[in-house]
């Protein structure tokens, strides 16, 4: 009885990982990876909503009520190879009334607002989001298309 129940857990193990892989190659083939293009950075990935600002409802205890204000809103996802830590990456966002609300994976060393926009030096972070990957996030009105790359130093490791 003893060997059995060894038998059971082992496979049962073997089973489980053999599905967490499956799993795992089909979502790293869905993302896919996102190709610079020779460059040293790139935004993969962008999106811009309009948050609304709902009044509070003290009988549900939510935020369902009318809207009090909207605020456009902005994400990018920017990728960099390689990825070096403390390497530097500065953006340019144009548009309107662009701020910084967020940022992930790095840090800001110097914002820098401008009548068309706003410029941002990057820090790059010890551990990446995926695919080599930071995420800024903000309000304003970005204009269209993605921002667009300054310049990236300190991407090469030390001789």
């Amino acid at each position: 009885m003893a060997s059995r129940r060894r038998t059971s857990h082992a496979a049962c193990r073997v089973s489980a990982r053999a599905i967490l892989f499956g799993i795992i190659c089909c979502l790293s083939v869905a993302h896919g990876k996102f190709d610079l293009n020779g460059k040293c950075a790139a935004a993969a990935r962008s999106s811009v909503w309009v948050h609304e600002e709902k009044a509070f409802d003290p009988k549900t205890g939510q935020r369902t009520g009318e809207v009090l204000s909207t605020t456009q809103k902005w994400d990018y996802k920017i990728k960099v190879d390689p990825w070096l830590v403390f390497g530097q990456v500065d953006i340019f966002i144009p548009g309107t009334d662009i701020e910084l609300d967020e940022i992930w994976a790095a840090q800001v060393s110097q914002t820098q607002s401008m009548n068309d926009g706003l410029r941002l030096s990057v820090l790059l972070g010890s551990v990446p989001q995926a695919d080599q990957q930071f995420d800024i996030e903000g309000s304003g009105k970005p204009a269209s298309g993605a921002p667009k790359i300054v310049k990236c130093s300190h991407l090469e490791p030390p001789k």
